[in-house]
């Protein structure tokens, strides 16, 4: 199925020669046959599910796969022929210590992946951790432990040559995600599938959620495609598939544009920002930077504007200064 999805994209828009295409991974299915298709259809980064370098945590917190499995899928993904690949891990699980997750990057970096991202835990209702949360049979980390997890993870990560290009990953030279630099870039993309987001002209949209209604919306415009001509019903047609649609003006592009490129660690360029919107970002937002480098939260250097270290501990806080 993804063959046919790829080879079908391929075909309407001609991908370029150094695309890249990334697949997120469970390190308990991995095949050395699957991973080579991967390969032989144009995938050329692996995403994989790490989490932690420790089986107690891993079924604590819900996961099917041990260490080992994860050793034995990142080994078959090398041998397979991958050669960029990301860890997903997650600091400040319950029971964790600032040295365990030390322990963690240690291990992660003995095996030399291209790319790291670390986030730190977000209890999310539905979860299995959340409920164990209720029932009081875990506690989260404490928000100081969290911070210096956090901090001493940047720290030891950069020391060993991974840039901090974002809040939360960190890349070896030219191995950022060029996935997610489109978000934080403010940048279009398309969302194929079931409750897949698009960003398009401006437009946000979001696909309908309940699978079998969005089969149904597609079968009916494939019905349609050889049977009308007539635009406008098609477009009646189309929009059965999408559950939500907003056109941005001006503001909330320039809103999304606040919230999304100060994740990024270099922050932006004022130019930047005037050649995207016309207007220096002074005429918006000149009393909220001006309040915001006084209590330290962001930097503004060089005509440069970023997160703070500060700053990036309250990300959330801050960027809402620009909603």
């Amino acid at each position: 199925m993804i063959f046919k999805i790829l080879k079908k994209l391929n075909e309407k828009y001609r991908f370029s020669a150094d695309i890249e295409i990334t697949i997120e991974s469970n390190p308990k299915t991995l095949s050395l046959s699957e991973l080579k298709d991967y390969l032989s259809f144009g995938i050329n980064r692996l995403s994989m599910g790490c989490q932690s370098f420790n089986d107690k945590i891993l079924l604590l917190i819900g996961r099917s796969h041990t260490v080992s499995d994860f050793y034995t899928s990142y080994e078959t993904a090398r041998n397979s022929g991958f050669e960029n690949i990301n860890f997903d891990i997650i600091a400040a699980l319950p029971g964790e210590t600032p040295e365990m997750l030390q322990n963690d990057l240690e291990k992660a970096l003995a095996i030399n992946p291209e790319h790291i991202s670390l986030y730190t835990l977000q209890l999310e209702e539905g979860t299995v951790l959340y409920e164990k949360y209720l029932k009081k049979e875990i506690m989260p980390v404490d928000e100081a432990t969290d911070r210096i997890m956090y901090h001493d993870s940047v720290d030891f990560l950069i020391s060993k040559g991974y840039n901090h290009y974002e809040i939360s990953n960190f890349a070896k030279p030219y191995k950022e995600c060029r996935h997610n630099l489109k978000y934080w870039n403010l940048e279009e993309y398309i969302g194929l599938g079931c409750a897949a987001h698009s960003y398009i002209d401006d437009y946000r949209m979001a696909n309908v959620r309940d699978l079998d209604k969005y089969i149904c919306a597609l079968n009916k415009l494939d019905n349609h495609r050889f049977t009308h001509k007539n635009e406008c019903k098609f477009r009646e047609y189309e929009k059965e598939y999408i559950e939500y649609i907003h056109k941005n003006d001006m503001y909330d592009n320039i809103k999304e544009y606040m919230i999304t490129v100060l994740r990024k660690t270099e922050g932006f360029d004022r130019n930047d920002f005037k050649n995207r919107f016309d207007m220096d970002i002074d005429d918006v937002y000149k009393e909220d930077i001006k309040e915001l480098i006084a209590e330290g939260f962001i930097q503004d250097k060089s005509g440069r504007i970023s997160l703070t270290p500060k700053g990036i501990d309250v990300s959330n806080s801050v960027l809402c200064r620009f909603v």
